[in-house]
């Protein structure tokens, strides 16, 4: 009697399962990717291998290192005035004006109105300082040189090397009139025109400008240790690949973001694509001929942020220059032209634009106005 009753205790207790859900606990659910049969293990294996075969190639890719082109050398007149550049320059921008004036692009493409232009307005201070001396920065100018030590906590330290031909002595004259006071370094003096800009005409050739007279006297120093000292510049330098007409290389990440949201203003999707404020360095260069050959580096914060960014920016260059577009067929014309690589932590655009391209591009624009 005890048995039976504690038998039916135990029935009582053990819940019974719906004869439905006994077909489901038997039911693989995911038995359609996975089945059970030896055949289909074989070809969940080789599903799994090539899943896992796609994401190695892709962290292959990302880690591999590509060829790069033989960059071209610096001037041997160029590269000692870079190397008396003080230690710590983040942001070099270099102009060719001389090599430039020289190119069938600047003879055949550029206006003279813009030939003839006032590069500096007349209120600022090289403006006033072209006025009173004559000199033209854009026709009379042979090279030009930026440097800065630039801090997003403090104002820019800066330098800038003219070279041309000055007359020495209607230079002189408006310094020494136009000076608030001048120092004295080597036979050399150094004047100072406005509460943050010293110069000194170093030759008849050579006008040297500055944020103050200690930076002009590191460059009139027999010291040259740049190349040595500024590892982060001369790497970048290493990626230029144009330096005879027109080249920047910008270390610091204000100056980069500010150069990239410059250079795709034009262009929304690759703006919005180039996940800009994760680049923490950029290169560009720019060699004019019959046409313009130009090269940009945006060197990233990581390598998977370049793969990534550069996956968006490839699709939004063959998107946006794709048939079916809004954009008109010259603008078409111009992102066909784009080549792009990423590299480690790098993305990579180069482009060749004939002067014909040039023009049309020029002439669609104008049948706008």
């Amino acid at each position: 009697m005890s048995e039976k009753s504690s038998s039916e205790n135990s029935e009582q207790q053990t819940p019974r399962l719906d004869p439905r859900l006994s077909k489901l606990e038997s039911t693989d659910p995911l038995g359609s990717i996975f089945p059970k049969t030896k055949k289909n293990k074989i070809a969940a294996v080789v599903f799994v291998s090539i899943i896992s075969l796609f994401f190695m190639s892709i962290a292959v890719w990302i880690n591999w290192p590509k060829s790069r082109p033989e960059a071209e050398p610096l001037a041997p007149a160029v590269k000692e005035r870079l190397s008396r550049l003080p230690g710590g320059t983040n942001v070099l921008i270099y102009l060719g004006m001389k090599d430039i004036r020289h190119s069938d692009f600047w003879q055949k493409i550029i206006p003279d109105s813009i030939k003839s232009a006032r590069l500096f307005a007349d209120t600022s201070a090289l403006g006033r300082f072209s006025t009173a001396t004559g000199f033209d920065f854009l026709n009379d100018a042979d090279t030009m040189i930026y440097a800065a030590q630039s801090n997003a906590a403090r104002s820019d330290k800066f330098i800038s090397i003219i070279t041309g031909d000055f007359q020495s002595d209607s230079v002189s004259a408006y310094l020494e009139k136009t000076s608030e006071n001048a120092r004295l370094y080597d036979s050399l003096l150094i004047y100072r025109t406005d509460p943050r800009l010293w110069v000194s005409l170093t030759s008849p050739n050579e006008l040297v400008l500055a944020s103050s007279a200690d930076m002009i006297e590191h460059y009139l120093s027999t010291e040259k240790n740049f190349f040595e000292a500024d590892t982060l510049l001369t790497s970048l330098l290493e990626r230029t690949e144009y330096k005879s007409h027109l080249w920047m290389a910008l270390g610091q990440a204000g100056w980069a973001t500010g150069a990239m949201m410059g250079l795709t203003a034009a262009n929304k999707e690759l703006k919005s694509m180039g996940n800009l404020r994760r680049i923490k360095q950029l290169v560009l260069a720019m060699k004019f001929g019959d046409g313009i050959k130009m090269q940009t580096e945006w060197v990233y914060d990581s390598r998977s942020s370049a793969f990534f960014a550069s996956g968006l920016l490839w699709l939004a260059l063959r998107v946006s220059g794709s048939e079916g577009t809004r954009l008109k067929e010259s603008e078409k014309a111009f992102l066909n032209q784009i080549e792009m690589q990423q590299n480690l932590e790098s993305i990579i655009l180069r482009g060749n634009f004939s002067n014909d391209m040039i023009e049309q591009f020029r002439k669609s624009e104008f049948e706008e106005f």
